[in-house]
């Protein structure tokens, strides 16, 4: 159950980061912000922590 299963510490520590190396890394494409954007770390978590059997720190990094 997402409720239950996601990690919420965890992953706002990986958007955190994301969002580092965004700002420091802009493209001029990126100079203008787009109405709510979420950052990918966060659409990852989400299906794992409701699909994967594993809890969601061991099986974020996992590819297969």
């Amino acid at each position: 159950m997402i409720e239950q299963d996601f990690d919420m510490a965890f992953v706002a520590e990986l958007v955190l980061r994301e969002k580092r190396i965004q700002q420091n890394h802009r493209r001029i494409i990126a100079d203008h912000k787009w109405f709510a954007r979420r950052p990918g770390t966060l659409f990852r978590g989400l299906p794992l922590s409701e699909f994967a059997p594993a809890p969601l720190r061991d099986s974020f990094y996992r590819i297969a």
